[in-house]
């Protein structure tokens, strides 16, 4: 009877929410002031070619930060009109910088920035996507979670905007619920120190963090082998859960956005596999990343993939 009731509850719940549900049980690392001293921060925007308006709403919401900022790096390839739009920024704030890396990756330029331009960068980093924004307490909070030098990375929440088109509203809809239950995870992957990835789109490091070690370019989803490598290595990633960014969702017309957002869930899911082919046995160094979060995701995706698999029998 035991082991049915058992059996009964994993299949409702699965097995990384009831680990994730034990795991809110443990007593939450405190914040500290972010004043206390003022740190020095610099933001780094990857850019390829988007638009300017993108462009505009994101560091139209940087400045508007009421924590000092040390620079606002702009890096990565943009059309003409962004470029002169850069220009005159630059002549209006001396803090804002314009670098064009030889490269094309998000993380080789990020790379590239703290590998080549030390001068121009604060004590943390702060990484925010083109397009991204948030409040004006988004970077004051984030700090407030740094309350121990153990503690390498913060990452927030993201949220993306409702798209236009239908077909994509409904994909939309189909995967909010799993972000609003992404939130719940991270959190209690964090009490546990075992998260699975940090937000890209928005996450604050310690320079000297990524000095050594870089964000890894070997990957489709940097992201997630970054937050893998920097636990395996001993560091604390902790998730500002206060801090919401939004960003644009993919939108387009007729079939177009439907097919890259499919194509995105295809990179991310392909990725993650990547990273397990790149981690290998070392997986097992940080136990708690893998036998709390890892391996527990991966027999849960098999016992939903199952019955998918054997659909076919049913119609024979």
């Amino acid at each position: 009877m035991m082991v049915n009731i058992i059996i009964l509850i994993f299949s409702f719940f699965g097995i990384t929410l009831l680990i994730d549900i034990f795991s809110h049980l443990i007593k939450k690392n405190p914040r500290v002031n972010p004043y206390t001293p003022i740190r020095s921060i610099s933001v780094i925007i990857p850019v390829h070619y988007e638009s300017m308006i993108y462009l505009k709403h994101t560091i139209d919401s940087i400045c508007k930060d009421k924590y000092p900022l040390k620079s606002v790096i702009i890096c990565g390839i943009v059309d003409e009109s962004t470029r002169r739009y850069i220009l005159q920024l630059i002549k209006e704030n001396k803090k804002i910088h314009y670098i064009l890396p030889p490269f094309n990756s998000k993380a080789k330029k990020i790379n590239y920035v703290v590998n080549r331009f030390d001068h121009l960068l604060g004590d943390f980093i702060y990484i925010r996507d083109c397009g991204s924004v948030s409040r004006k307490d988004c970077i004051e909070k984030i700090i407030s979670y740094f309350n121990e030098e153990s503690v390498g990375a913060v990452t927030t929440y993201g949220r993306v905007s409702i798209p236009r088109n239908f077909l994509s509203r409904s994909y939309y809809y189909g995967k909010a619920w799993i972000n609003e239950l992404g939130r719940f995870r991270k959190n209690a992957q964090e009490k546990r120190k075992a998260l699975y990835v940090i937000c890209g789109a928005s996450t604050m490091y310690r320079k000297r963090i990524l000095h050594q070690i870089p964000i890894p370019t070997t990957t489709k989803t940097e992201d997630t082998y970054h937050t893998w490598l920097l636990q395996k290595n001993g560091y604390t990633i902790r998730v500002a859960d206060l801090v919401v960014i939004s960003a644009n969702e993919i939108d387009g017309r007729n079939f177009s956005a439907i097919k890259k957002q499919i194509k995105q869930s295809y990179r991310w899911s392909s990725g993650n596999l990547q990273c397990l082919f790149r981690e290998g046995n070392d997986i097992f160094k940080n136990k708690k990343l893998a036998y709390t979060t890892i391996l527990p995701g991966l027999i849960e995706s098999l016992t939903y993939s199952l019955p998918f698999a054997f659909l076919p029998l049913l119609f024979f």
